[in-house]
């Protein structure tokens, strides 16, 4: 049985390029002597051999120096390029693999090597440009007599200027010259390939959406529904009045699709600038990509082209990759299509969480728009930005008041209730609101036009009176107590007027969950008759 030894034996070659090479720098440097002894005789005077100096030693000994470094160093530099395929070389001998020869194998890494390092091509052509630079300085040395520096600067001309060669008088450096300009030719034309298929590389990647986003205090939206031109039509709306803002999208659609859909919105955006990029949200290398642990608030939307089960499992798998970050600077929001995953996101989340079940959320609503005419267009404009909405926020300067003295605080707003810093809970319209005590840190929700359009009186809540002439001396104060019509009173206390009288309800069509909209309808009114046609069946 034929056995190899493990150990790697030097090269056959290795030997025969050594000593080949240091045969050719010898008799560089024999004739490069030469030279240098018939041009540094008449340099000879009377001052240097009177001091017993040799004038022709140094000139020989320079000359010596340069060219035995300048040989080291192209000897070093080719042997750091093939020790490694030598090495691999004898792997596969061992291996039996003798197909391969040295130059398949060398070819083998190169394309390897340019096709994993993105700058292996740039540093290959930089290595060839530099051998060749040194081996035509040392032709050049030889042939023409200057000296081993200068004669490398005319090569590095004859290399980058193509017409650098014509001043030239004598018939060897003027063919030497020629050789190495289109030697130089060669160089710069792959070196404008190589720039110029990095620049398209470059160009690509952005198109494709792979680059980074540097930014802080920004909405990002995760995924991609049909909502979201509108929402981010109402985020711009919202950020008008800060002068702009920026929201940044990742979705797992092509950056060209996202890019189409923003394209659409024109003058809906204004001054919020919209950065979409293509990636997806489940992987924490994409949301590094936005710069989610920076952005001022996370919107998760749930995608309306699948099931319901398989919407929330990757709403879901989104939340556990934001898990990941340590720290985020803003909270989440995130979208379900099912009212029972709630409690699963908010207990894995590692965050602060707001669920929104928007499906659960618009049945409610088209309920109480049966019930109530006019209310469409007033949940519209609370909802929305273009005119009053809800907001939220925390005034220390009304803890210890009650909310009834919260109602008279504002000149600008209405609060309709408060939330709850010990356990986050949201009361609207407190009962017993003269008793209903403002604690620390507690949030005050209000009706308002902007989030910057109010404040509380620096004075405290205004005092109510009965009659504008039972006011003391004073300042003037322009709020008077007016007793509220009933029904007013009424819809304060979330009652309807009309009691419990039976109300006739009919459903056109089915939809998912809308059992949980006609149990919604009896808590809110009771005894009402509700009758469904399903899509041209029966009524039931």
């Amino acid at each position: 049985m034929e056995s190899f030894d493990e150990t790697p034996q030097p090269p056959p070659w290795q030997p025969i390029v050594m000593k080949g090479s240091l045969v050719f720098a010898l008799m560089t440097i024999v004739a490069v002597t030469v030279r240098q002894d018939n041009s540094c005789c008449v340099r000879t005077d009377e001052e240097t051999c009177a001091e017993g100096r040799n004038p022709s030693l140094e000139p020989k000994l320079n000359t010596w120096i340069e060219v035995t470094a300048a040989w080291s160093a192209i000897l070093f530099l080719s042997y750091i390029g093939l020790a490694e395929v030598y090495k691999a070389m004898v792997k596969l001998r061992h291996a039996r693999n003798l197909r391969a020869s040295l130059v398949d194998l060398l070819k083998y890494r190169l394309e390897n090597w340019w096709a994993r390092n993105p700058v292996a091509i740039p540093l290959s052509l930089a290595y060839v440009t530099m051998m060749t630079n040194m081996l035509g300085g040392l032709i050049y040395n030889v042939f023409t007599g200057e000296s081993l520096g200068l004669a490398i600067f005319h090569t590095w001309m004859f290399l980058s200027d193509p017409s650098a060669h014509t001043a030239l008088d004598t018939t060897v450096a003027t063919l030497l010259g020629f050789i190495l300009t289109v030697i130089g030719m060669i160089i710069c034309g792959f070196m404008v390939s190589i720039i110029t298929d990095l620049v398209n590389e470059k160009v690509a990647n952005i198109k494709k959406g792979n680059s980074h986003v540097i930014e802080a205090g920004h909405t990002c939206i995760l995924g991609y529904s049909t909502n979201l031109r509108p929402l981010i039509a109402q985020i711009a709306i919202a950020n008008e009045s800060e002068g702009g803002g920026i929201v940044v999208v990742l979705a797992s659609r092509p950056n060209e699709f996202l890019q189409k859909e923003v394209s659409y919105m024109g003058a809906e955006v204004k001054t919020t600038q919209v950065v979409v990029r293509s990636g997806s949200p489940l992987r924490v290398n994409d949301l590094e990509v936005v710069s989610a642990s920076t952005a001022r608030s996370i919107i998760i939307l749930a995608d309306n082209e699948v099931s319901a089960e398989e919407s929330d499992a990757v709403v879901m798998r989104t939340v556990l990759a934001l898990s990941a970050f340590e720290r985020l600077d803003g909270h989440i929001v995130a979208e379900l299509r099912d009212v029972d995953d709630v409690d699963h996101i908010q207990l894995i989340s590692q965050h602060p969480i707001e669920c929104v079940v928007a499906h659960d959320f618009i049945g409610r609503l088209m309920i109480q728009c049966a019930r109530h005419r006019e209310l469409a267009p007033v949940l519209e404009s609370l909802f929305g930005f273009s005119e009053d909405e809800i907001y939220i926020a925390a005034w220390p300067s009304l803890v210890g008041y009650t909310f009834q003295d919260v109602t008279r605080s504002f000149r600008d707003a209405i609060p309709i209730g408060l939330k709850r810093a010990s356990d986050g809970k949201v009361i609207i319209n407190p009962e017993d609101p003269d008793i209903f005590v403002i604690r620390e840190d507690d949030e005050i929700i209000v009706i308002a036009e902007d989030n910057d359009s109010y404040a509380p009186f620096e004075d405290g809540p205004v005092r109510i009176v009965d009659d504008l002439g039972d006011e003391d001396e004073g300042p003037p104060r322009h709020h008077v107590c007016l007793e509220l019509p009933q029904n007013a009173k009424l819809a304060i206390a979330g009652k309807s007027p009309e009691g419990n009288r039976p109300q006739h309800f009919l459903f056109l069509g089915w939809r998912r969950d809308v059992m949980d909209m006609i149990r919604f309808l009896d808590e809110i009114h009771a005894g009402a008759i509700c009758r469904a046609n399903l899509r041209g069946g029966d009524p039931q």
